[in-house]
C-alpha cells in the first residue's frame, strides 16, 4: 500500500516546542514559523521520523516539559502510536525535534481502516486515546489519488460501533488492560480536560451524535451562509474507574462514586459508560485556565452557534489569559477574534472579564479575519516558552 502524499498547508493549530513556534494540520507535517516576520521556514517530516502518516493537530505538554502527541501510520494494517519529543535543557527546539520517539503502539480496531482523530487527553499520569467509528477506509485512500477524492470522501462512519476509551500510563507507555467503551457512539474533534479523582479519570469532550459537523464545513455551504446545527455539540462528562485489572471490576452496579450522572458498568470484560452532560447544546473550540491542564477544573469556555447563519458574525475559539501571579481560577481576561461580514463592519479581537463577561475593549481591524480558525492568539497570550493543550 502506497499512501499518497498529503498536504503540507499547515493551518489548524499553532503551538510552541521550547523557543520556536510551529503550525500543524492533520498530516505528518509541522512547519516552523518565525515569530518576528511571521515568514514559514523549514518542515519538519514527521514521518521521517518516528514513520506516521497522519497526527494530532494539538499536542499536549506536561510539567516536565515533554510533549506528547498522537499519529497514525496506515501500513502494516493500520496503528496508532503516542509520541514524545522530550524537554530540552538547553530550550532550543532545534534540540528535541530529532529524538522525537514513539512511547507506544495501539493496534487499530480495523484491519484496514483507522479512526480520524483531532486530539486526545491527558492527566498527570495518564493518556486518553478515544477511537471512534469515523474511520479512514484504507482501500478508499489508497485509490483516492486517481480517483480525486479528497480525504473526507475516504471516510465511513459506523454508527452502530461504540467508541472505545483507550488508556495509557505515561510513565510505561503500557496500555490500561481495561475495555472501555461508549454506550452510544459520538463524533468528537475536541477534550475539554481530562483529570484523576479517587482513582477515577474524568473526561471532558465536546460531543457530537455524528460527523455531520465535517460535511456543513464545507466552504460553499460557508459562503451561502447554509449552517446546519441539526446536530449541535455538547459538553460531555465520562468517567472511568482505573483498576489494575479488568477481573478487579465488580459486574452489574455503577461504578462512579464521584459526585455525576455519568455512569460506568461492567458487561462481560467491557466496561461500559454513559455520560453526564455538562452544557446545552451548542458549544465548540473549548478552552481552559492552562494552570488547571490536566487537574479538577471548574470552567471551560467555548463559542456557541444559536443563529441559523453564524458565518454572518462568526466567533472562533475563545483564549483564557490569567492574571499574573492569581491562583484563582477565573481571575483574567477571555480574547476572541470575531468575523463580521456585514458591509463596511470590520473584525475586530474582543476582550472580555473571564468572571462577569463584561467587555473590557476590542481592537478593530481593516482587514477579514479569516473564518473558522483556531489558537491563533493562543502563543500570543501566553508566550513562546508555554504549551499548547488538546
Amino acid at each position: 500500500m502506497q499512501v499518497p502524499e498529503l498536504t503540507d498547508n499547515d493551518a489548524i493549530n499553532l503551538f510552541t516546542i521550547e523557543d520556536s513556534l510551529y503550525v500543524a494540520t492533520e498530516t505528518n507535517y509541522l512547519r516552523r514559523v518565525d515569530v518576528k516576520t511571521l515568514d514559514t521556514c523549514e518542515k519538519v517530516d514527521l514521518n521521517k521520523l518516528v514513520g506516521i502518516n497522519l497526527s494530532s493537530s494539538h499536542t499536549c505538554r506536561d510539567a516536565k516539559g515533554v510533549y506528547y502527541t498522537l499519529g497514525t501510520s496506515l501500513l502494516s494494517g493500520g496503528k496508532y502510536h503516542i509520541i514524545t519529543i522530550p524537554f530540552s535543557p538547553s530550550g532550543k527546539a532545534k534540540d528535541v525535534i530529532p529524538k522525537t520517539s514513539i512511547l507506544t503502539n495501539i493496534p487499530s480496531s480495523w484491519y484496514s481502516n483507522v479512526s480520524y482523530y483531532h486530539s486526545f487527553g491527558m492527566s498527570e499520569n495518564y493518556i486518553v486515546f478515544i477511537e471512534q467509528p469515523l474511520v479512514i477506509n484504507g482501500l478508499k485512500l489508497l485509490t483516492a489519488n486517481v480517483k480525486g477524492k479528497s480525504l473526507r470522501e475516504c471516510m465511513d462512519w459506523h454508527s452502530n460501533e461504540q467508541n472505545k476509551f483507550i488508556v495509557i500510563e505515561k510513565s510505561t507507555g503500557n496500555i490500561i488492560p481495561v475495555k472501555y467503551k461508549s454506550v452510544k457512539s459520538f463524533f468528537l474533534f475536541h477534550h475539554i480536560n481530562t483529570y484523576e479523582e479517587n482513582n477515577q479519570l474524568i473526561v471532558d469532550v465536546i460531543a457530537y451524535d455524528g460527523p455531520g459537523i465535517i460535511d456543513a464545513l464545507y466552504l460553499k455551504k460557508l459562503r451561502s451562509s447554509e449552517m446546519d446545527i441539526s446536530d449541535p455539540a455538547r459538553g460531555r462528562r465520562f468517567v472511568l474507574p482505573l483498576p489494575q485489572q479488568s477481573r478487579d471490576i465488580a459486574t452489574g452496579c455503577n461504578l462512579v462514586t464521584l459526585d455525576s450522572k455519568a455512569t460506568a458498568e461492567k458487561d462481560g470484560d467491557t466496561v461500559y459508560l454513559k455520560p453526564e452532560d455538562l452544557s446545552e447544546p451548542g458549544y465548540e473550540l473549548p478552552t481552559i485556565n492552562q494552570q488547571n491542564f490536566g487537574k479538577k477544573y471548574r470552567y471551560y469556555y467555548c463559542s456557541g452557534m444559536y443563529d441559523p447563519g453564524p458565518f454572518r458574525n462568526s466567533v472562533r475559539e475563545v483564549q483564557f489569559v490569567g492574571s499574573p501571579g492569581s491562583s484563582v481560577e477565573d481571575d483574567g481576561i477571555l480574547l476572541a477574534a470575531v468575523t463580521d461580514v456585514r458591509k463596511d463592519e470590520p473584525d475586530f479581537l474582543i476582550v472580555l472579564d473571564a468572571t462577569t463577561f463584561k467587555e473590557i475593549a476590542r481592537a478593530e481591524v481593516t482587514i477579514h479575519i479569516p473564518n473558522i480558525r483556531e489558537n491563533v492568539v493562543e502563543n500570543v497570550t501566553q508566550g513562546l516558552t508555554s504549551d499548547t493543550t488538546a
